[in-house]
């Protein structure tokens, strides 16, 4: 039955953890979880709608680089011969080279005359003499429009976001400026301050630049390297986006997917919104295992406490049980006797119960007991027992010992005078041996011996009963003596 107990225990408490983590802790996990998702939602369609924001900050020093004097002086020198044409690449180098370094800063820049054919380029003397205007959309669209615009292209070996501007003299299109400014950390670090999220730039096959951490750039780079074929798909999409959720070394993330714009038909390079699962739900983690931890403690706490109150309840269960079967087998003088304090009071109320069942004791009224039960089982039970062991069936008439004749001639005294008497001697015999008399009066003790004495009279055919106080065991008895004649 312990065992019982204290699997039941283990039971109760592992169910309740479990209903609080699936019902409670798990429901408020998921509704956290679906707001992190939508805010990311939220922030990637803002993002689109301010992206001409930092797309203007890649413009506009174009632009000025675009209108400088020397620059232009330089573009429009003669080039009717090789020579001169030399001379003048030479010139616009020169110029680009000295402006860039001072005041325009970029990964590479590029300008070409208003066919797109390359005029010169920064970092390099060489004159390349390459047809932008045919290879790139942008630049075709920036002489036949005159409308600037940004693409994703590939400068000297290197992804890279291209600002495209028209360069303009006296009014007319003379050419193109291209500004190429390289995707890293630093955009990326530009990005995530306009979001929030941490952002990543990259490719088909690798991650390209990221405000992660190295340890998570490298978990990613492994997860882009690994799905290349899905990434592929995220850059052919064409402006939509992807939710994914993915483990970088030991975080779970939330990321969202997208191609960045781009006028080629293959789209180079995609961007991706990036917030940590785990540590957005790190309450709820931290509440599991405080849950945890507090049912393995109720567990452990819970299970011994438990037992020690069962087994004091089964300590007062094994007493009663060790007295009814010394009452079973016959020993009907038992008495529940225990030195231990929370059995007294259960003794001293199995004792009272035992003597009334028997007709030791026979209460005097109401009040009486009422009284016993408030001291919690009559202390001194035994004390306060009137035990009458000698019956009228112990005691048989016919066999009446001359003994008890003599004294059938001694109760001639009236009535009033036997019971004063008697009284008086019980109580006396009462206070000799230390038992309480708080409980005992003159008019209780005459009402009970006239109730026992018709009860003895009609039982046993006599027309009197007289008693008399014993001391035995060191215990107050009334002997009853059936008198067959008055």
């Amino acid at each position: 039955m312990r065992v019982k107990f204290g699997l039941l225990i283990l039971v109760l408490m592992a169910g309740f953890a479990l209903f609080v983590n699936f019902f409670i802790i798990n429901k408020l996990e998921e509704d956290s979880r679906f707001k992190l998702e939508s805010s990311m939602i939220h922030e990637f369609q803002a993002y689109e709608r301010g992206r001409m924001a930092t797309v203007e900050s890649r413009l506009a020093p174009a632009r000025e680089l675009a209108r400088e004097e020397k620059l232009l002086t330089a573009m429009m020198l003669p080039a009717d011969t090789d020579q001169a044409a030399e001379d003048r690449h030479f010139e616009v180098f020169t110029k680009l080279e000295a402006l860039s370094r001072l005041k325009y800063p970029a990964y590479q820049i590029i300008i070409t005359d208003a066919d797109g054919a390359e005029l010169a380029r920064t970092q390099t003397g060489k004159w390349f003499k390459e047809r932008w205007a045919d290879k790139y959309k942008l630049v075709r669209q920036v002489i036949d429009t005159g409308i600037e615009g940004e693409d994703i292209w590939m400068m000297k070996d290197r992804i890279s976001i291209a600002s495209a501007v028209p360069v303009r003299f006296d009014g007319r299109l003379v050419g193109v400026l291209i500004v190429g400014n390289a995707i890293d950390e630093e955009l990326a670090r530009m990005e995530k301050s306009i979001g929030g999220s941490d952002y990543a730039f990259y490719s088909r096959d690798r991650v390209i630049a990221s405000t992660l951490t190295s340890v998570r750039q490298a978990y990613l780079n492994d997860y882009v390297s690994r799905n290349s074929e899905k990434i592929a798909q995220v850059l052919l999409s064409r402006g939509d986006y992807f939710k994914e959720n993915i483990v970088l070394g030991e975080e779970e993330y939330s990321i969202l997917l997208s191609p960045m714009p781009s006028m080629q038909d293959q789209t180079l390079a995609g961007f991706a919104m990036m917030r940590s699962v785990s540590h957005h739900l790190k309450p709820y983690s931290d509440m599991r295992t405080f849950l945890m931890i507090v049912t393995v403690l109720f567990i452990l706490l819970g299970i011994p406490l438990a037992l020690l109150i069962l087994q004091e309840a089964y300590r007062s269960i094994d007493f009663i049980l060790e007295g009814a079967h010394q009452i079973i087998v016959g020993n009907k003088d038992y008495q529940f006797s225990s030195n231990d304090p929370a059995l007294v009071g259960l003794g001293q109320a199995m004792n009272l119960m035992i003597a009334i069942l028997l007709g030791k004791y026979i209460p005097e009224d109401e009040d009486e007991i009422n009284q016993m039960a408030l001291k919690g089982g009559a202390p001194g039970v035994r004390a306060k027992a009137i035990v009458a062991k000698a019956t009228t069936e112990s005691l048989p008439i016919q066999s009446m010992s001359d003994e008890g004749a003599a004294r059938a001639v001694k109760v001639d005294e009236d009535r009033e005078t036997y019971f004063e008497r008697l009284f008086n001697e019980f109580i006396a015999a009462k206070k000799k041996v230390g038992e309480d008399i708080s409980l005992v009066t003159k008019d209780r003790l005459i009402q009970k011996l006239l109730r026992t004495e018709e009860k003895l009279c009609e039982k046993h055919g006599v027309k009197a009963v007289r008693f008399e106080v014993h001391i035995e065991d060191n215990k107050v008895t009334l002997k009853p003596f059936p008198i067959k004649d008055e």
